[in-house]
């Protein structure tokens, strides 16, 4: 299939609920990505909205809940459980053949999508070929993910198992795919995002439990003591004000040339 989400790269998604809330270091971001699809339109005028590699909608949730705006989220396989707006309308396919007709949706959103996109820039043509509006491409730097600790070597190398696959450089090649798909990029922003409490269900403390369940449950690559014990180093570290996350972002608003 075109498109294929594992999404054991995530930036940590909410609890199940009706209205997926977002953590406090990320309203800022899902705003600015709202307003984005927005356009400048009413929300009605921006949907339906095309949410192509959904997973479990927490995302999706965090950026539209309590809006107007309506969205179809789309993805290979049906999540467990899902997490976003109960009113979305869900659909299963393939990134490289949408089944939906040219200019059905009104906006387009990826987050997280691009680096488990086989053929990236065939399937934002696509993309573009059923979206008339913008597309927003929100994408993690993994690699570049950052943790304040006192041993940096553990936490690079932590992240960079955790990273493994992603792609690099991320900015150059999101601007070479849109290129390669005949779109033009109106706009590109690099987003960071600091977490600097590591209490329980905090965005910082999700992200840990994603990154031990990935390196040491899912697939194995770290002893759970070596990792339990660095994160004992971090908790000790919050707890004398002095952790800190670092998540970097770049968001883009392409669309089709005129």
């Amino acid at each position: 299939m075109g498109l294929s989400l594992p999404h054991h790269r995530a930036l940590a998604a909410p609890p199940a609920r009706s209205a997926a809330p977002s953590y406090p270091e990320l309203v800022a971001h899902h705003d600015a990505i709202y307003d984005l699809l927005l356009d400048g339109r009413l929300a009605r005028e921006a949907s339906p909205l095309l949410d192509l590699g959904s997973g479990d909608g927490a995302t999706l949730g965090a950026i539209t809940a309590g809006t107007p705006l309506r969205a179809v989220a789309l993805d290979p396989r049906p999540p467990p459980r899902w997490n976003g707006p109960p009113e979305t309308q869900r659909a299963r396919g393939d990134a490289l053949r949408l089944p939906f007709a040219d200019d059905s949706f009104a906006s387009g959103l990826l987050v997280d999508a691009f680096e488990w996109l086989r053929e990236p820039a065939a399937a934002l043509q696509e993309a573009a070929r059923v979206v008339r509006g913008p597309i927003v491409v929100v994408q993690t730097d993994w690699p570049a993910l950052w943790f304040d600790s006192e041993d940096p070597d553990m936490a690079r190398e932590l992240v960079r198992r955790w990273s493994e696959g992603a792609v690099e450089p991320l900015r150059a090649r999101l601007a070479e795919e849109v290129e390669r798909a005949g779109l033009a990029v109106e706009e590109l922003r690099s987003v960071t995002i600091r977490a600097q409490t590591l209490e329980v269900g905090s965005l910082a403390a999700e992200q840990l439990r994603a990154i031990r369940r990935w390196l040491v449950v899912e697939r194995p690559q770290t002893r759970a003591s070596r990792f339990d014990r660095w994160r004992r180093e971090l908790d000790r570290r919050a707890a004398a004000g002095h952790f800190e996350m670092v998540v970097r972002r770049y968001v883009l608003v392409v669309r089709r040339g005129v």
